[in-house]
C-alpha cells in the first residue's frame, strides 16, 4: 500500500515538473493555476492514503480485553503469568548450578575450540565424552555440530 502510495506521487511530482517547465515558458499565470491544481491532488490522495491505512489498521485491530472465560481451558493454561518482578522472567535453570558440573557452560565458544570440537567428532567420540571434555552441556556440543554443520 504505501509502496503504491509513494509510487503515485513520484508520477504525480515528475508530472508537476514537466506541466510546469512547458507552462512556464508561456504563460507565468498558467503555472500559478498548474501548481495549484497539482497540489489539490497530492492533497487528495494524501488524505485517501490516510484514510485507507486506518481502515486497514482498525480491520486488524485486536480487542484489548478479552474476557478469560472465552478461552478454552486448554488455553489458559499456556498464558504467562505474571509474576511479582515483571520486569524479570523467572528462570527455571541456574547458570551457578549448572556450571558446577559443566564450568564452560553459557560461555562464548572460540575458533580453537570449534576446530578442536570438529577434529574430535570426526574422530568419532561420543557426545557425552566430548560434553566432559569441552566442560559443557552435551545439549551445546550438539547444537555447536549443527551449527558447524557437521550434525543435522
Amino acid at each position: 500500500m504505501e509502496v503504491i502510495a509513494a509510487l503515485c506521487l513520484g508520477i504525480l511530482i515528475g508530472s508537476i515538473t514537466t506541466a510546469v517547465a512547458l507552462q512556464y515558458r508561456h504563460n507565468k499565470t498558467g503555472y500559478q493555476q498548474i501548481v495549484s491544481f497539482y497540489e489539490e491532488k497530492i492533497r487528495r490522495l494524501k488524505e485517501k492514503y490516510e484514510q485507507e491505512r486506518q481502515d486497514i489498521s482498525q480491520s486488524i485491530r485486536v480487542p484489548s480485553e478479552i474476557q478469560v472465560s472465552q478461552i478454552p481451558k486448554t488455553e489458559v493454561s499456556r498464558i504467562p503469568q505474571k509474576s511479582s518482578n515483571s520486569t524479570q522472567s523467572a528462570k527455571t535453570y541456574s547458570i551457578k548450578e549448572i556450571r558446577k558440573t559443566y564450568p564452560r557452560a553459557y560461555k562464548t565458544w572460540d575458533l580453537a575450540e570449534d576446530e578442536r570440537l570438529k577434529h574430535r567428532y570426526k574422530q568419532g567420540i561420543a557426545i557425552r565424552d566430548l560434553a566432559s571434555e569441552f566442560q559443557r552441556k552435551p545439549g551445546a556440543i550438539r547444537s555447536r555440530l549443527k551449527k558447524l554443520g557437521l550434525r543435522k
